[in-house]
């Protein structure tokens, strides 16, 4: 361990090697607003699940029986996160492909 201990941040740029995020300098004015869309899309994905998620969990109260609400609920709490969790993933991918086309363009 001549070089020391590393924090989690270093060794995760490590692993991502090119995939590591770059300088906002890099990105062409286009990119830059391709990605801020992305993320503004993925915002309103998101406020979209919570909105129907609370209505879900709302109707649960009148439907279900109170010795079932708890489990239902952890269901329906499983299940938003695992939405959210695809759209992160699919929200980074489409940042990913605009920035490899910002690399393709030079």
């Amino acid at each position: 361990m001549a070089g020391g201990l590393k924090s989690a941040w270093e060794i995760a740029l490590e692993k991502m090697g090119d995939n590591a995020p770059q300088a906002g300098g890099d990105l062409d004015d286009a990119v830059k607003e391709r990605i801020g869309e992305i993320r503004r899309q993925h915002q309103a994905k998101i406020a979209e699940l919570e909105i129907m998620h609370q209505s879900k969990v709302k109707a649960l109260i009148d439907r279900v029986p109170p010795a079932e609400l708890a489990a239902k609920r952890d269901q329906l709490d499983g299940e938003l996160r695992a939405r959210k969790a695809e759209a992160a993933n699919d929200m980074e991918r489409k940042i990913r492909e605009a920035r490899a086309t910002n690399r393709g363009s030079r």
